[in-house]
Order: C-alpha cells, then structure tokens, then sequence
C-alpha cells in the first residue's frame, strides 16, 4: 500500500482533483508543489484556477490534470486510461468529455504521456499500485443519471477492499477510506464511462 506522508484536504467544493495531484505529486517528488500555509491562496485553490480550462462548472477534466502535472516540469511520467462503454447523455459530462479531448490533442505530443481508450478492470488499477504509480480516480457519489464526481487518490487494497484518501476531510486525521471491490467498481462508473490516472518517474 502506497504510504503518503504529504496529505492534504481540499478547500473548495470542486477541488479535489487538485488535493489529489498535490498529494501524488509530492509524494513522488516532495516539495514539487508548494503547500506552505504562509501562502495568501491555498495551493488547491490555485492549481484549480490553472487547470479549469473553459468549463469550471464541470469538476476538474481529466486531461487538465494530465497537461498540469506534465508541465511541472519534475519528470512525471503520465498515464490516462480511459473506457467509453456507451453513448454518454448527462450533457455535463458530454461535455466534460468535449472538453477533455480538446486538451488530449494539445498534449498527444507529450513523450511522457501515456494515453489509452480501452477496457479495463480493477486488476489494471492494482498493477499500477503494486508499481507504486500513484492513481487519482474519479468516483460517482451519485447516481448514473445525475453523478456527482469526485476524485479520490487510491492507495491500495487489502483483501476484497480499495483504500483510498477522500478529500472532504483532512488525511491527516487518518481518514484512509475504503469500498468493497464491487461498490468501488460500480462507484467508478461515471455516466456510461470509467477511467483513472496513475503517475511516476
């Protein structure tokens, strides 16, 4: 299981893809992204501003994450899988996804970035982990019809359980959360569509 000593709760509604690329980032590369409290705008807050792209009412897209820790220039290698099982109608999703591929073509040329859109199942989740590759997942805490996502850093498994950091309250009080395989599985569907990013160097 992945051992994060550099945690840290989000502080906006919609900031918790930030909290989740601070924590994997200076995991790997401690001190990569600046967390001091001496600070006038909380570093979850600012990378939030950085990486919104035109849609900030649509939660952080995946790819902005990608594009931001790509060019922190630390020598993140990047890793995006994604699989679209069917035609996507929640239209903030719909256009979440519009959005995400526009930001993918821009860093298709990124030699370190990995991009795949295929199937794939939590054994693929758990290889990444057992190679200490940091993985930031969205989870639905809705429903499929009207989800409402929010990402989560995964830091392993024990047994028939995923153990992951949710951000809502601070790591740092010990809140390692965790799901049966099968509601995490269920938790990853995101609108007729799945995918986690996984990170190293």
């Amino acid at each position: 299981m992945i051992s994060i000593q550099y945690t840290y709760k989000q502080h906006m509604d919609n900031s918790s893809g930030p909290s989740c690329v601070i924590m994997a980032a200076n995991y790997l590369n401690p001190g990569a992204i600046d967390t001091s409290e001496n600070t006038d705008v909380k570093a979850d807050k600012k990378i939030y501003n950085e990486i919104m792209s035109t849609c900030p009412e649509y939660n952080i897209i995946p790819a902005a994450i990608c594009r931001y820790l790509l060019e922190l220039d630390r020598g993140f290698e990047v890793k995006y899988l994604l699989h679209i099982s069917g035609a996507i109608k929640n239209p903030l999703i719909k256009k979440c996804f519009e959005e995400d591929l526009k930001i993918r073509d821009d860093i298709i040329q990124y030699s370190k970035f990995h991009f795949s859109e295929r199937e794939f199942d939590l054994d693929t989740v758990r290889e990444e982990i057992n190679a200490n590759k940091p993985c930031l997942v969205p989870l639905n805490m809705g429903t499929k019809s009207d989800p409402d996502l929010h990402w989560t850093l995964i830091l392993g498994f024990y047994s028939n359980q995923f153990k992951y950091y949710c951000t809502f309250v601070d790591p740092r009080d010990g809140k390692i959360a965790s799901w049966t395989t099968d509601i995490f599985e269920k938790k990853m569907d995101i609108a007729s569509g799945k995918l986690f990013i996984s990170v190293w160097i």
